[in-house]
């Protein structure tokens, strides 16, 4: 996230790396394909990062909850959720795509 270090505040930028470190590490562990592409846009006041892999995709859950008291994995998607101002799943789960607002 070094690129977006002139137009984002020290706070969005590490919600932005803990948000997008999760994804990655989501997709690397579970999607298990030989490729991974990130792309970032800005618009407005807004980052859109976008990860897509070649792997195995999965289906979306209708809702995102914490894990159970105790767990020590399943914080991916429930991190994801509480600090961006949006998660889409893409392309039956092979994808995401993260946004956040820049100014809060």
């Amino acid at each position: 996230m070094d690129f977006a270090r002139p137009w984002v505040a020290g706070e969005v930028l590490a919600a932005l790396e803990l948000a997008c470190g999760e994804a990655l590490a989501n997709s690397v562990e579970h999607g298990g394909g030989p490729k991974l592409d990130v792309v970032c846009h800005f618009a407005g006041d807004e980052l859109t990062v976008e990860i897509r892999h070649e792997g195995k995709g999965f289906e979306p859950p209708a809702t995102v909850a914490a894990p159970p008291r105790g767990s020590l994995r399943g914080y991916g998607l429930y991190i994801m959720h509480a600090v961006l101002d949006g998660v889409e799943y893409l392309d039956g789960g092979t994808g995401l795509r993260l946004r956040m607002k820049l100014r809060r």
